[in-house]
C-alpha cells in the first residue's frame, strides 16, 4: 500500500477484516507489549507499532523447536523437534494457521520443504513460552551467501517471525572477513513479515540483511519493522537486489517495506536497494539511522544512509522516504540514484537529519540529500536538515530534477523552493542524541509547512493535520494527538 493515508488504511483494515470474518477465516488480533531496542542511545526511538495476527489462544496447530537439543518429531512440547525443517508439512504449514515456538542456538535453512500461511492465516515463529533467553541464529563460518542464514524455498510464503517486545529472535553474522558475500541474514521468499526481531552482522564483511538476494528471486511482500540492524562494521546493513550478472535481469521484488527500525553502526549504506530488474514498491518510514557511512573499514565509500539505487538497467518505481530521523552520519541522509518518469515517483518527505557529512574527504553521498545525476527526479518536501560537520556540502545538492518546498536547512546551504532557513540551535529542543527530546522541533509549526497527502502521521505517531493544512518540518510534529497506529500487514485482495 503505497503512500496512503491513514483513513484509507483504516478502512481498508476494517474491510479487511469483516471479510475474513464472514468467510469463518481464524480470528485476527494485534500484537502487544510493546518494543524494547537495545540501542543504549536515550533518543526517543520509533515508536511501537503492532500488527494483525492469527489469534494465538484460538489455533489449534501449535508447534516447538529447541534448536540446542530437540531431536524429536512430533514438535510437542514435551519432545520438541530440532529445527524449523522438522516442522515443515504438518498441520496448519500448507495453508495456515500455525504457532511455532523456539528456543535455543541454531542456524536457520529454509532452502526447502514447507512452511506456509496464508493471508489472515499466517504461519507465526516466536520465542517458547516463559524462556526469556534469546533464541540465535549464526550464519555459518565463511564468507559465502549460502553460509547465511536464509529463506528461500518458494514453498516457505506467509510466515511471521516475531522476537516479542524485547527481541527475543536474534540473527547473528559468522565474523567472516575476507568477502561482501558474508550474509548475517537472507530472505528470497514471499510475503515474509521480520517483526522485533535483532540482526548482529557481528563486524562479517557482507550485509546484515539480503532482502530478495538470489539469482532467480522475484520478491513479493517483504516487510521489516520495529527491528534492529547493527555491527555491519564492513559492509550494509540492508542490500536488496543483487545477482549473478546484468545479462540475467535476475533479481527484482514488489513492496518492500522497513517501518520504525533501529539502523546503527554501520560501515558503509544503511538500506542499499540494488536489484537487477524493475522493481515496484518500497517504503523506509519511521525509522532511524545513526552511526553509519564513515567508511572506516576503507572497504566502502562515505555514503548516504539510504539509497535506493539502479543497477544492470534495473531500478524501483515508487519509492518513499518518510518520516525518519538520522544522525552522526558519516555522509548524507538520502542519495536519488535513478531517473523515474515523475518525481512523486520517489518521495522524501518529513525527514530530520542533523550532524552529517562527518567523514573526510567530502564526496557525492556526503550532502544530506543528492543525487548522482542533475535532472533526476524526486520529491523533496518538508525535511529538517542541519549541521554538517564538513564544509563544502549542500543540504539539496544535484536538485535540479527535484520538486522541492519548505525545507529547513541553514542560511546558504541550497534547500529548494519556499526553503525555511534556521539553525539547530533555534530550530531543534535539544541536540544530544542521549536526550528524549533529541531532534524535536522548538515550538509550533516550523515555517507553517503544508501537510503532504499521505503522510499525516509523523515518527512519534501523532496526526500532524489533514492534508494541505499548516505543520511542522521534519519526522517530529509538535502538536497533534498520538494515536495508535492500524495493522501493517493488511493487504488489498
Amino acid at each position: 500500500m503505497r503512500n496512503m493515508s491513514f483513513a484509507k488504511i483504516v478502512f481498508l483494515a476494517s474491510a479487511v477484516s469483516a471479510a475474513a470474518f464472514c468467510q469463518g477465516a481464524l480470528a485476527q488480533s494485534l500484537t502487544d507489549g510493546g518494543v524494547n531496542f537495545a540501542d543504549s542511545l536515550g533518543y526517543t526511538k520509533p515508536r511501537f507499532l503492532p500488527i494483525s495476527v492469527p489469534d494465538e489462544a484460538s489455533a489449534t496447530n501449535k508447534y516447538y523447536v529447541n534448536l540446542s537439543s530437540g531431536s524429536g518429531s512430533t514438535c510437542s512440547q514435551s519432545a520438541p523437534c530440532g529445527s524449523l525443517n522438522s516442522v515443515s508439512g504438518k498441520a496448519g504449514t500448507s495453508g495456515g494457521t500455525a504457532y511455532i515456538y523456539v528456543k535455543g542456538n541454531g542456524y536457520l535453512n529454509l532452502t526447502s520443504g514447507t512452511l506456509a500461511g496464508a493471508t489472515g492465516k499466517e504461519v507465526v515463529i516466536k520465542p517458547w513460552p516463559g524462556d526469556s533467553t534469546p533464541t540465535v541464529w549464526t550464519a555459518q563460518g565463511g564468507c559465502s551467501r549460502p553460509a547465511a542464514n536464509t529463506i528461500s524455498a518458494s514453498g516457505v510464503h506467509n510466515v511471521i517471525i516475531d522476537g516479542g517486545p524485547d527481541m527475543l529472535i536474534r540473527f547473528k553474522g559468522s565474523g567472516c572477513t575476507n568477502d561482501q558475500n558474508g550474509y548475517t541474514l537472507v530472505v528470497a521468499s514471499d510475503d515474509i513479515t521480520l517483526y522485533r526481531v535483532r540482526i548482529d552482522a557481528a563486524g562479517s564483511a557482507g550485509p546484515a540483511l539480503g532482502p530478495a538476494v538470489g539469482s532467480g528471486t522475484h520478491q513479493v511482500n517483504f516487510k521489516f519493522i520495529n527491528s534492529e540492524i547493527y555491527g555491519a562494521s564492513r559492509y550494509y546493513g540492508v542490500y536488496a537486489g543483487g545477482g549473478t550478472g546484468c545479462a540475467a535481469g535476475d533479481t527484482s521484488f514488489q513492496n518492500m517495506e522497513f517501518r520504525n527500525n533501529v539502523f546503527r553502526d554501520i560501515d558503509g549504506r544503511g538500506i542499499q536497494l540494488e536489484p537487477r530488474a524493475n522493481s515496484d514498491g518500497a517504503i523506509i518510514d519511521g525509522n532511524a539511522f545513526h552511526n553509519i557511512g564513515y567508511n572506516r573499514s576503507g572497504s566502502q565509500n562515505i555514503s548516504s544512509a539510504v539509497q535506493p539505487a539502479s543497477s544492470c538497467g534495473g531500478m524501483t518505481d515508487h519509492v518513499t522516504i518518510s518520516n525518519n530521523i538520522g544522525f552522526d552520519l558519516g555522509g548524507g541522509f538520502a542519495r536519488v540514484d535513478y531517473g523515474l518518469s515523475a518525481a512523486a515517483n520517489f518521495k522524501i518527505i518529513d525527514n530530520t537529519v542533523y550532524d552529517y557529512a562527518n567523514a573526510s574527504p567530502v564526496e557525492l553521498g556526503s550532502h544530506a540529500i543528492t543525487a548522482s545525476s542533475d535532472g533526476y527526479k524526486a520529491e523533496v518536501r518538508n525535511n529538517i536538515l542541519l549541521a554538517p560537520a564538513n564544509g563544502g556540502v549542500f543540504a539539496i545538492n544535484r536538485g535540479s530534477g527535484f520538486v522541492t518546498s519548505d525545507n529547513l536547512c541553514e542560511s546558504g546551504m541550497s534547500c529548494g523552493a519556499s526553503a525555511v532557513t534556521s539553525t539547530a540551535s533555534s530550530a531543534l529542543m535539544s541536540v544530544d542524541a542521549n536526550s528524549t527530546s533529541f531532534l524535536f522541533p522548538k515550538g509550533a509549526a516550523l515555517g507553517a509547512a503544508v501537510v503532504q497527502s499521505g503522510f499525516e502521521i509523523e515518527y512519534l505517531g501523532k496526526a500532524r493535520s489533514a492534508a494541505g493544512t499548516a505543520t511542522d518540518v521534519g519526522a517530529v510534529s509538535s502538536g497533534g494527538m498520538l494515536r495508535s497506529m492500524p495493522p501493517t500487514n493488511v493487504k488489498a485482495n
